[in-house]
């Protein structure tokens, strides 16, 4: 059922106040979500090239518990590993055909950490920890986790039904705030950042903070990884010429000077942020997937959000994870056409069909735009939701954070 509602009075921008935050790449909560869809993506590729069809699986409860280390200026000592947990269901066998789930997470786990960190040192110091129920209950046939052959599982209907109840939110007409927020996040994690700036590490995360004045209020956290920070004065010195540089960066997009930028602001009371490999991770931290960003790559407290956590569900049949894709697709097509701020919210009742959700509801504020051409623009998206999943598993989620996704201002 497609519910349009054309009277929607919300605008962002008239808001009094916006607060937008992004965790970086190298946050342990964005770590745990891109090993969580890596996993996913790696197990389905597998599946479809052994079996010829994604298998049953649900990598969204992956855990990361940090390493404990000494560090100061110029030096290190791990006195404890990090820890890679692996929760949740999935098919481990096909007939006598065992899937070997233990590689997989791990091939998923360095696939992230080195592309995030640029360092394969950090393999040496991550312990593996995976537990993984089969998912076989009375609300599923045998065969949806445990085929004993690739032709039962293709057969089995529930394969094509939603298997949860789930609510997913999208909006787009994107905020200054919230791009700047991104764009920020993404340059202090860019090449051309670390080549100027080798010693920063990979846990930038970026608040922003919007008053009716326009004045932009930006907090940084910004961790340095000590074998490359020799001295206290050194790393005072680099946090002023990187404050320049982040500071102009930040002028250029609001198109402003009514910027104030913050970075590092505990460094008060502990005199520096020091880390082993650029991140929090490796000083006790915890990362969990579904803590962290948004499906659209913020945490926006003036916008609709949902808390679905989309990283590591099955691309074929959660719910949850599709129609978090589909809902932004709709708003970025509504927003294409019409330049118009929108939200979309999709309802999915479990056991019902994928093509057919319970609800879509659009949510917009501009009398002269015909509902028909809303009603066709949901519609042929949803002509294609069986497209999805082969478009999901082609993703690298690594570079999909990297991207800036649509952002239309």
């Amino acid at each position: 059922m497609i519910n349009i509602v054309n009277n929607f009075n919300k605008k962002i921008s008239g808001e009094a106040t916006e607060v937008v935050e992004r965790k970086g790449i190298g946050h342990p909560d964005t770590l745990a979500d891109l090993i969580a869809e890596t996993y996913s993506k790696i197990y389905s590729e597998f599946c479809l090239k052994r079996f010829g069809c994604i298998l049953n699986h649900s990598s969204d409860k992956v855990l990361l518990s940090g390493a404990k280390v000494n560090v100061t200026f110029g030096k290190y000592k791990i006195l404890k590993p990090i820890t890679a947990y692996l929760f949740g269901k999935s098919t481990t066998n096909v007939g006598r055909y065992k899937i070997d789930i233990n590689e997989i997470f791990k091939q998923s786990v360095q696939h992230v950490l080195f592309n995030v960190f640029k360092n394969k040192d950090i393999f040496k110091y991550v312990n593996y920890v995976i537990d993984i129920n089969d998912g076989v209950g009375s609300e599923h046939a045998k065969v949806f986790y445990m085929p004993d052959n690739i032709q039962d599982l293709k057969k089995s209907r529930e394969m094509y039904l939603s298997n949860d109840t789930v609510a997913c939110c999208a909006y787009a007409g994107y905020s200054i705030s919230e791009y700047l927020t991104i764009v920020l996040e993404n340059y202090i994690n860019s090449a051309a950042f670390k080549n100027k700036f080798p010693e920063t590490g990979y846990d930038v995360k970026v608040l922003t903070v919007r008053n009716f004045t326009n004045t932009f209020d930006i907090t940084i956290c910004i961790p340095f990884i000590a074998q490359k920070t020799k001295s206290l004065l050194f790393y005072k010195q680099r946090i002023i010429e990187l404050k320049s540089v982040i500071l102009d960066k930040a002028k250029k997009i609001t198109k402003n000077n009514y910027v104030k930028l913050y970075i590092n602001t505990k460094d008060e009371e502990i005199g520096a942020y020091l880390t082993v490999f650029g991140s929090a991770l490796d000083k006790g931290d915890f990362g969990v997937v579904g803590r962290g960003n948004r499906f659209n790559g913020v945490i926006s407290l003036n916008r609709e959000m949902s808390i679905e956590a989309s990283s590591g569900k099955n691309p074929l049949h959660h719910a949850g994870k599709i129609y978090s894709l589909l809902s932004q697709d709709i708003a970025n097509d509504i927003y294409s056409k019409f330049k118009i701020e929108n939200y979309i919210n999709i309802i999915a009742k479990n056991g019902h069909f994928l093509t057919d959700p319970a609800f879509i509801i659009v949510k917009f504020n501009n009398n002269s735009i015909d509902s028909k051409i809303i009603d066709k623009i949901v519609t042929n998206r949803l002509k294609n939701i069986k497209s999805y999943p082969r478009r999901i598993i082609r993703m690298d989620p690594v570079k999909h954070f990297k991207s800036l996704r649509t952002f239309a201002l």
